[in-house]
């Protein structure tokens, strides 16, 4: 049977879910709640030196100045060694240090405040004031910080904390946990670096929204599963067009299938530059022909650690050999990119692609702080090509000034049928007349195919030097720093000189 201890006339309303008792100066205990005029009382045997007003009975009365919807009293920072109150409104949350007479926070609260309780919340390390709200639950520290948010089918109206499994930990928060795979082609999914997302606990994910710049048509991209395919976990596939580091800005919106409010996770994931290069097996049979080398004064590890650093792998790389040889599968189109490296500090880049040769050296430089880097290498398949594209350039240039002359000397044969056509008209001969007019149709035409002819030779032209101009930047980014610049003008001035030879033997080596 239960025997009351004390009994306490208020002569004032009591709300319901507003009553706890707290110990604020760590020894003594006090009966709190909230009561009509948004005020709190505060029974005590003692006085405990609150600066609010003093009634009969030891019951002080303190002013919040808003609609007591919720508090609780529990040791919220572990050092005071006492209780604080912590008092929630519809739109705040107040945490009073009542020993002291201090404000400890005032916190912004849009969800609401339907119950508190403070205590240990799961693996985290501090002690929280955990709120719930509208369908969501919140957990500040001493300093005010929102350190956990999870979801709830309805409003709170009640909490309490309990170690259910057992594992000495209090149940339990709501994560994300979010792992970017490369992911080859198979059947119709295109090569793609996949995002995949998973909750923690029973709440299902209903929108991912991924921002990067330069990534997306509209920098954006959003995926929105239909209502009877959400679930816990999603997989968001994207396909870098480029080569280049970007930082993805995800929101991912949880909460429960009835839900129609929805938790906004914000995260944020860098997207390394060579993130559609898949680690695969050494086949010394299958390496590329094209390659570049270089010394660089640096160890193994160093080198390493940019590998880390700019691959997206599923764990580090950290391999026991004296001597470094990884290979990589590049997913848009199947090709190997192999890159090596000697205890003398002597590194081969091996690929057929002499672009991302380039892209592999620069990123390089940057990340070991390289000021000036000379290279040699070949790229026999690219440098087949441009010889080819060298004679064609000379073709059509040949060909433009044949059709030039061509056209110059039927603008003279056209002046002469004009004259004689009038010549005719004048003296009255029409079938003469006419004969010359047709004639100069007939010409024409002539004229006006051999300009048609020019302008499709004019447009491969240009094609065949912007080509020869990517060829000299592709060159030029095989080397950093003044070895760079060296060898873009030594490879224009090759071009100037129209010495298709001098031009190889500059991309080859980086000087004449």
């Amino acid at each position: 049977m239960l025997v009351p201890v004390f009994s306490l006339q208020l002569n004032t309303k009591v709300f319901p879910r507003t009553v706890s008792v707290g110990k604020f100066n760590g020894k003594q205990s006090c009966l709190v709640g909230a009561t009509a005029g948004n005020k709190v009382f505060i029974h005590s045997p003692r006085d405990v030196n609150l600066q609010a007003q003093q009634l009969d009975g030891n019951i002080s009365l303190l002013n919040v100045n808003q609609v007591v919807t919720s508090l609780g009293c529990g040791q919220l920072d572990e050092q005071l060694k006492r209780d604080l109150l912590v008092v929630g409104t519809s739109t705040n949350i107040v945490a009073y240090d009542m020993d002291r007479n201090v404000d400890l926070f005032f916190k912004d609260n849009p969800d609401g405040a339907h119950a508190i309780t403070i205590g240990q919340w799961g693996e985290l390390p501090e002690r929280l004031a955990i709120v719930g709200g509208n369908c969501s639950i919140h957990g500040y520290n001493k300093k005010s910080e929102d350190v956990l948010w999870t979801v709830t089918g309805d409003n709170v109206s009640s909490l309490a904390l309990l170690d259910f499994n057992g594992d000495g930990y209090n149940e339990a928060q709501t994560e994300i946990h979010t792992i970017l795979t490369v992911e080859k082609r198979q059947n119709d999914s295109p090569a793609h670096i996949a995002v995949r997302m998973k909750t923690s606990n029973n709440t299902i994910i209903r929108v991912v929204a991924i921002f990067a710049e330069g990534l997306f048509k509209g920098e954006c991209l959003v995926i929105h599963p239909a209502v009877n395919h959400v679930k816990e976990s999603i997989v968001v596939p994207i396909i870098p067009a480029r080569d280049a580091a970007v930082d993805l800005h995800i929101q991912v919106f949880v909460g429960f299938k009835s839900s129609t409010l929805f938790h906004i996770f914000e995260l944020a994931r860098p997207l390394p530059m060579f993130s559609m290069y898949m680690m695969i097996e050494n086949a010394p049979d299958q390496e590329p022909k094209g390659f570049v080398t270089f010394y660089l004064n640096e160890r193994i590890p160093r080198a390493l650690a940019w590998i880390n650093h700019n691959f997206l792998l599923a764990e580090e790389y950290a391999p026991t050999a004296p001597s470094l040889y990884v290979t990589f599968l590049a997913i848009r189109d199947n090709t190997r990119l192999i890159i090596k490296m000697q205890n003398n500090g002597q590194i081969t880049i091996q690929t057929d692609d002499m672009e991302l040769a380039g892209n592999v050296i620069q990123s390089m430089g940057k990340f070991l702080n390289i000021d000036d880097l000379q290279t040699t290498g070949d790229y026999p398949h690219e440098l087949e090509i441009l010889q080819k594209v060298f004679a064609e350039i000379e073709e059509y240039q040949i060909a433009r000034q044949r059709i030039s002359s061509d056209m110059a000397e039927h603008s003279n044969i056209i002046r002469s049928f004009l004259i004689r056509a009038e010549d005719a008209r004048l003296i009255g001969d029409i079938s003469f007349m006419k004969r010359n007019y047709i004639d100069l149709l007939n010409l024409n035409r002539d004229l006006i195919h051999g300009y048609k002819i020019r302008c499709t030779n004019h447009e491969e032209l240009m094609k065949k030097l912007r080509y020869l101009n990517q060829m000299v930047q592709k060159a030029g980014n095989l080397r950093i720093g003044k070895y760079k610049t060296i060898a873009i003008n030594q490879c224009r001035a090759a071009i100037k000189a129209n010495n298709a030879q001098l031009l190889i033997k500059t991309i080859k080596t980086g000087s004449v």
